[in-house]
């Protein structure tokens, strides 16, 4: 990379890291600092993040987690769900063959697949992501970073044992939490890195 497009990832950064500093949830709280840089990186890398926390162990999750979504999807399973909605009265109407209801639920289907899809592109963006950060280190399968559906639209990123720790002793879950901590801090300088040295853009998203 020329130095002027280091210039330019830098001034990037810095402006992207002002605008999440007044970011606040719905009780006004700020991201925390755990977390911070990791949903920072993961919008400047084109994946939009909705919540986030830094792991806690007196509140909250004992284990730090992004919730990762995409741009426009509640609207498109809005419309899903409303074309649902007109199928289903069309059905309560009167009787209807299997084939001619199969056709009135089509658009709906649709619909539902084509957010689905939506969001499915940019799971497989996070993914590609993680395995890159992967091929050249290994840690235990507890620790190690997935990412997974949640509620349509939405998915989690959180090491795969993060769900466990509320099975597990005060001292066991206090030292899975600074690992789960450092795995997370880990992939962040990973994708920080990823994108302060990667010059191509494609359609304002970073290609792979």
């Amino acid at each position: 990379m020329t130095q002027a497009s280091v210039n330019i990832k830098q001034q990037q950064w810095g402006e992207a890291c002002q605008q999440f500093r007044k970011t606040t949830d719905r009780l006004g709280m700020p991201i925390d600092e755990g977390i911070f840089e990791t949903v920072v990186v993961l919008n400047l890398l084109g994946v939009k993040t909705r919540q986030s926390c830094e792991g806690h162990l007196e509140r909250g999750s004992f284990a730090p987690w992004v919730t990762l979504t995409t741009p426009g999807i509640d609207e498109r399973y809005r419309q899903a769900a409303q074309a649902m909605k007109e199928a289903d009265q069309i059905r309560k109407e009167e009787k209807h063959s299997l084939d001619t209801l199969h056709e009135v639920y089509a658009p709906a289907r649709h619909l539902r697949e084509q957010a689905d899809a939506m969001h499915a592109q940019d799971q497989q963006r996070v993914i590609t992501l993680l395995e890159s950060f992967y091929e050249h280190c290994s840690v235990s399968h507890d620790c190690t970073l997935i990412v997974y559906s949640h509620i349509p639209g939405t998915s989690i990123l959180e090491s795969q044992g993060a769900r466990l720790q509320i099975i597990r002793s005060l001292e066991i879950r206090e030292g899975k939490l600074k690992e789960y901590q450092r795995e997370m801090h880990n992939f962040t300088a990973f994708l920080k890195e990823h994108f302060l040295n990667r010059a191509s853009f494609a359609d304002g998203r970073e290609t792979y």
